[in-house]
């Protein structure tokens, strides 16, 4: 399956690919970020090679992974969005996470609304789930304005999670621009 890219508005999500891992490692390992993401553990780089292998494996059997948020096609990447399996038995999620210095201009938002747009639309995915921390109060609004409400909470490994639902009738479906396909110079990105 070629890889699937998504243009929005503002921003490009492209698959995790093994140049990102530099900057992924990076954005993993701000802080803010681990804290709720990573349950406050530094991961190595090899951590995030295998993230980024697994999700280039998903990617090319089933047409879903995780994507690099980018405000140009081959601009670092801000920050990550898609579908990863958590929990046993396994669970199929919605996950995002930014780069501290871009919060607060809605790039997450709209880059998990794209996310959330190919799930429904491509993958027929309904519904969608995602399991928040708790205390991760930025996160958890984010989820709610998606559309998700929450179905339960349960213990998680440091944190109680909340675990939300969003259904394709309760998805309000953004306006603008979204294109899907291989890339914008597909030849010789396999």
């Amino acid at each position: 399956m070629a890889s699937v890219w998504i243009r929005t508005e503002r921003l490009w999500l492209r698959p995790f690919a093994p140049g990102d891992v530099g900057r992924l490692h990076a954005i993993f390992s701000r802080a803010e970020v681990r804290r709720y993401l990573l349950d406050g553990d530094v991961v190595p780089r090899s951590w995030v090679e295998e993230v980024v292998a697994s999700s280039e494996a998903s990617f090319a059997a089933q047409g879903l992974g995780l994507w690099c948020i980018a405000l140009a096609p081959e601009a670092p990447a801000v920050g990550f969005t898609g579908y990863r399996e958590f929990h046993d038995p396994p669970v199929c999620e919605l996950l995002y996470g930014l780069d501290p210095p871009d919060w607060g201009r809605g790039l997450a938002r709209e880059a998990s609304q794209a996310a959330l747009r190919y799930g429904f639309e491509a993958l027929g995915f309904d519904p969608i789930r995602a399991s928040v921390d708790a205390p991760n109060e930025a996160s958890l609004a984010l989820a709610r304005r998606l559309g998700f409400r929450e179905t339960g909470r349960g213990p998680g490994p440091a944190f109680e999670q909340v675990h939300l639902t969003l259904e394709r009738a309760e998805f309000a479906m953004p306006a603008g621009r979204f294109d899907v396909g291989p890339g914008p110079d597909a030849e010789g990105r396999g």
